[in-house]
């Protein structure tokens, strides 16, 4: 053989062998354990609430659909109804706005908390109305509070989050957050 088909030789050798290697790296990197794989999948949290802010009271209903994809990055959106019910005179006004989101991110589980990064998440308000077919004066400052809050949720959902697992099988997920609240995801699709 000569020389120059054995430099050729070698050469696909190694690159050969940075390939088969690079290979073997990128798929032990990408392994899930046990409880990841079983997290790999579609689920849904609905979830109301009942508040009181300023001696208004107000109902939250929440929607959200994750998928927590193989490659561990993940995709989001649901929504947040709002209910308020003012009462004047003889009459209870209710205003209701909602305001969707969808995000992008990433998850991973160490031990048993879930952390999620969230990166460029859209928040919108998508429908705002008063049971006194828009008679409401202030609708209109309503309208403003809500967009405001629109920019602040899409701030606090930026970045990571961490999560404690409560409890967590192949059909459900309990979540709890830094503040103690607790969400159930329920497994719509593997």
């Amino acid at each position: 053989m000569d020389s120059t088909k054995n430099r050729h030789f070698i050469k696909t050798g190694i690159v050969f062998s940075i390939a088969i290697l690079s290979l073997l790296l990128f798929s032990c990197s990408n392994k899930l354990n046990d409880k990841e794989k079983q997290l790999v999948g579609d689920w849904n949290c609905a979830q109301i609430e009942e508040m009181e802010e300023d001696g208004v009271p107000y109902e939250i209903l929440f929607e959200e659909d994750i998928q927590f994809k193989e490659d561990k990055t993940l995709y989001s959106d649901g929504y947040l109804k709002i209910k308020y019910s003012i009462e004047g005179g003889f009459t209870t006004e209710t205003i209701q706005c909602k305001l969707t989101f969808q995000y992008n991110g990433t998850w991973e589980i160490e031990n048993d908390n879930l952390t999620l990064t969230i990166e460029d998440p859209e928040v919108q308000l998508s429908d705002l109305k008063s049971s006194m077919d828009n008679e409401f004066d202030e609708l209109d400052e309503f309208k403003e509070i809500f967009e405001d809050r629109t920019t602040v949720m899409r701030h606090e959902l930026l970045g990571k989050h961490k999560f404690e697992i409560v409890d967590f099988s192949s059909h459900q997920l309990t979540l709890k957050d830094d503040e103690g609240e607790i969400s159930t995801y329920k497994r719509t699709k593997r």
